[in-house]
């Protein structure tokens, strides 16, 4: 009796387990280092091969290295000619090439049904930077020769769009750092803007394994990520200003300044049609000519660098004159005072620690048009790029590119004219009558959720995304990797002086375990809970594949608790009245000894009675 053969499912639920990206590069394509460099500052190992396509590795180099799981085909495109409809590869001269692989080159076009005939992509996923190549043919010829996703972009890509940097930098930091599948990476990077938008997805359609079945394209779902905070603005109004010009000015505040602000930044931002002039600030007096105007001729100044804070909890900016060896200075916010003078620019401080109030009063008081900085991280690098992007390429003003960056920030300060900061509320603590929804990761609440994995946090990203296995609504992602985090958690912070729990007589929280991911054993909970002075954990609260519901009622007898100061937990019953007013929630997956990595989804955090 035969067996069927099973069927291919359309999904694109694909995680490559390399970090390997094999980019071929035309030499007519105007690269100049800045995609391999993007490439690499996501930490990818790049095999570069210049000049050269997929079918000439097979000819002439033996095969694609097999340790790459993804293709990048940075390319031009060209309409294939008269009475054909669609676009092709933009070739050299069919001459320069071996016979076998010229006579399938027509008039230096590559046509989209050749690509099968020159290269084997079987295992691969196929990103194509090619204006208009982003079709059903082209797709159809890739996974026909084997990939298992084909993206591309139905735009044009016009010179100094730089749309396909925002789409690549985000992808791939998903696909690696968060371990997401191709389709939600893809769905995340693709929600950036409208030009990011138009990356389509193509993967194999339904049909017997193995079969060159046709290609399908994957619908875009409108995901409701989670609702941001407003912006803090001092009490002021954002400023209706727009970028004029295509000038910026650049100040790298570190004698051995960033890689990142002298190469690839500043690659970045020439591709969106900026003009960049670059201030490397060496020492204490090259900085103060800077911020006092001194050769700055751009509206829009952005400042990256180190920041810090002195003995006396001033922030400033920190120099360094031989890098990490030499002891930290500090050029704090009164020494910043006495020399700047930005009157009527915009300014984007990208440094840690730039939001303070100390830092924003310093700044105003060179009377910029507006003065934007970042929380204790200073600004997370796809906010900044984003928002430039908006400025410059969308001619978007201050107010609408600052309300269209919404996913990539901790927290942003905005202002203009007189700043007055938040002054904390008293007795701000809150009430939760059990039974109650604590968090369901939609974005509705007050509370501050974060997570740590050993090499990323979480305020880096929104980690919001819709449930697996077609749940209704929003989950929280968290990725470990216990060979760079042996502990990584979940946070969830509770807004004010923390909330007072009424009536409540346990916890409970719904964790879900991929069902396809190889552990060699199962997965275990460290769950805690903390208040001013206290605080009780559970601890080896195991996992098994799928939807947990993990119960955790105060009567239990597995309880620990400690002063929070102290360092060995007691087991003891819980007592909330010892514990009030609560102040957080931490969720840990202990990963000591392992080498395993993979991603669990948490949900519903509830108060039960």
């Amino acid at each position: 009796m035969k067996t069927r053969t099973p069927k291919k499912k359309a999904t694109g639920d694909w995680t490559p387990p390399f970090r390997e990206i094999t980019l071929f590069s035309r030499e007519e394509e105007i690269d100049k280092g800045i995609l391999r460099n993007v490439l690499e500052e996501q930490g990818f190992k790049v095999h570069d091969n210049l000049g050269t396509l997929p079918g000439e590795i097979s000819y002439n180099r033996g095969e694609i290295p097999h340790g790459s799981p993804y293709i990048v085909l940075n390319v031009k495109s060209k309409p294939l000619g008269k009475g054909k409809s669609g676009r092709g590869v933009l070739l050299g001269n069919p001459n320069d090439y071996i016979p076998e692989v010229a006579k399938l080159y027509r008039s230096g076009i590559l046509h989209p049904r050749d690509l099968g005939k020159l290269t084997d992509l079987r295992g691969k996923v196929v990103l194509c930077l090619g204006g208009g190549l982003g079709t059903y043919a082209m797709a159809n010829a890739a996974i026909k020769a084997g990939a298992v996703a084909y993206i591309g972009t139905t735009a044009t890509r016009p010179a100094g769009n730089g749309a396909w940097i925002l789409f690549i930098r985000h992808f791939f930091f998903e696909t690696w750092k968060l371990r997401a599948p191709v389709k939600e990476a893809w769905e995340r990077a693709n929600a950036i803007n409208r030009e990011t938008r138009k990356f389509q997805l193509f993967v194999p359609g339904p049909g017997r394994a193995g079969a060159s079945s046709a290609c399908v394209a994957i619908p875009l779902r409108e995901i409701a990520y989670p609702r941001n905070p407003p912006l803090k603005t001092g009490g002021q109004r954002i400023p209706d200003w727009k970028f004029a010009g295509n000038e910026l000015d650049l100040l790298t505040i570190r004698s051995n300044y960033f890689d990142f602000a002298k190469t690839t930044l500043r690659l970045m931002l020439e591709e969106f049609g900026l003009k960049v002039n670059v201030f490397p600030c060496r020492n204490e007096a090259e900085i103060k000519e800077r911020l006092g105007g001194k050769g700055l001729t751009a509206p829009l100044v952005l400042i990256t660098g180190h920041g810090g804070a002195d003995a006396r909890g001033k922030s400033g900016f920190i120099i360094q004159r031989n890098g990490w060896k030499t002891p930290i200075r500090i050029m704090n916010a009164d020494q910043v005072a006495r020399c700047i003078h930005l009157p009527e620019r915009v300014v984007i401080a990208n440094c840690c620690g730039f939001g303070n109030s100390d830092m924003v009063k310093t700044f105003l008081k060179g009377q910029p048009k507006a003065y934007i900085a970042g929380g204790g991280n200073g600004l997370n690098a796809m906010f900044l790029l984003q928002f430039l992007h908006e400025l410059a390429v969308h001619g978007s003003t201050l107010k609408q590119a600052l309300d269209r960056v919404k996913a990539y920030r901790e927290t942003v300060v905005v202002s203009s004219g007189k700043w007055k900061p938040e002054v904390p509320a008293r007795n701000k603590t809150q009430c939760t009558q059990a039974p109650a929804l604590i968090e369901g990761f939609e974005g509705r609440t007050a509370n501050r959720v974060t997570w740590e994995s050993g090499f990323l946090y979480g305020w880096l990203v929104p980690a919001s995304v819709p449930a697996p296995q077609d749940r209704p609504g929003l989950a929280y992602k968290v990725h470990f990797d216990f060979t760079m985090g042996k502990c990584p958690g979940l946070l969830v912070e509770f807004p004010g002086d923390g909330t007072r729990w009424t009536g409540a007589r346990g916890l409970s929280a719904e964790v879900y375990v991929p069902r396809d991911m190889k552990l060699r054993r199962r997965l275990k909970l460290i769950f805690a809970v903390a208040g001013k002075q206290y605080e009780y954990a559970v601890k080896d609260i195991g996992l098994r594949p799928g939807w947990n519901l993990v119960r955790l009622p105060f009567d239990s007898p597995h309880w620990r608790g400690k002063e929070r100061k102290a360092k060995v937990w007691r087991r003891e019953s819980f007592n909330l009245d010892r514990l009030q007013p609560v102040s957080f929630i931490w969720i840990a997956l202990p990963g000591y000894g392992r080498r395993d990595s993979g991603s669990v989804y948490f949900d519903n955090l509830r108060l039960e009675k």
